[in-house]
């Protein structure tokens, strides 16, 4: 492999992957070139940034490829993409296009903060609070919400979670484990639910981390913070905040997929400034000063911030579980 040919999957590399995402215009001419590239093979949705992830030399049996991947299928053609490179003296070996999916971390172990989900197609994600043991038994599993670790509509004891959540790139070959307990959430708004929690019982215990990303071990359960508490949590979609505990007995109507349902006697946190909590962030394990915990963000308000959060105590009490 000579130096030049060296250069040439260098140079491909930052057209495709660095030029399109730098805010400061550094690559400028290979974003000119990328531009034309684009324009050249008709792509008129191609976007910025675009589909490509990944740019590397393979080397064979029968030689060496260059290997372009793409996070989804862009219906590019191969034939006018290899002419289009070595036009611009980029390509000295055959070409590959192939759709990788997203890349993500192979983040293991697991701990309180990282994205967790039902292991299906477009299943929901979110995130997982901490690792967590049976009072009785010890057995070990991973705390989340309800409509997180599976659809409450149908919820399927047994069914396959993956970590990252499949929204994050976790399905299909991220599994952690599957699910083992949770509470059946009562729809329709005339029946008062008091937790949306589940247990995943992890295929190894040695996929999970005790305790919360930046935050650390979590102190035990507080069931009884009191108004005005500052708290925290590490959420996968907004990482860590800080907010105050402003309502201890707000009852509200929760829209799911599955329905409306009413919660009763919960929580509400609010940011000092921007939001406590987004979209993904459920499941995160909210804590007080002391890093005890008091409960599970769940939900969010769309127009103010206003963050939804289980009490730890029904929780703990219905599923008789201790910090691990």
């Amino acid at each position: 492999m000579t130096a030049a040919h060296v250069d040439q999957v260098q140079v491909v590399a930052e057209m495709l992957l660095q030029a399109p995402r730098d805010p400061e215009g550094l690559r400028s001419y290979l974003l000119r070139e990328y531009l034309g590239l684009a324009d050249e093979l008709g792509l008129a949705d191609f976007g910025i940034p675009a589909p490509f992830v990944a740019v590397g030399e393979y080397s064979g049996d029968e030689g060496s490829e260059l290997h372009i991947m793409l996070r989804n299928e862009a219906h590019i053609d191969a034939k006018r993409f290899e002419y289009a490179l070595e036009r611009r003296d980029l390509l000295s070996t055959p070409l590959r296009l192939m759709v990788s999916g997203v890349i993500t971390p192979a983040d293991r172990p697991a701990r309180g903060g990282d994205s967790v989900g039902l292991g299906r197609k477009d299943g929901p994600t979110g995130t997982l609070a901490c690792m967590v043991a049976d009072k009785d038994t010890g057995i070990v599993y991973l705390l989340s919400c309800c409509h997180v670790l599976t659809d409450p509509g149908s919820p399927a004891i047994g069914a396959i979670l993956c970590q990252p959540g499949s929204k994050d790139g976790g399905y299909p070959n991220h599994r952690i484990g599957t699910l083992a307990r949770y509470e059946p959430i009562a729809f329709g708004g005339h029946v008062a639910n008091r937790i949306d929690a589940a247990l995943g019982l992890p295929d190894s215990v040695g996929d999970l981390l005790p305790g919360i990303r930046e935050i650390g071990e979590v102190h035990g359960f507080n069931p009884s913070p009191p108004h005005r508490a500052v708290v925290q949590k590490f959420g996968k979609a907004t990482k860590r905040t800080t907010g105050v505990l402003r309502y201890k007995d707000m009852s509200f109507i929760l829209t799911l997929r599955s329905g409306e349902a009413l919660f009763a006697r919960q929580y509400c946190v609010v940011a000092p400034k921007g939001r406590f909590a987004q979209e993904g962030d459920s499941g995160a394990l909210v804590v007080d000063e002391q890093q005890a915990a008091i409960g599970l963000v769940f939900a969010i308000a769309s127009d103010l911030d206003l963050t939804f959060v289980n009490p730890i105590g029904p929780i703990v009490d219905r599923f008789s579980i201790q910090p691990s």
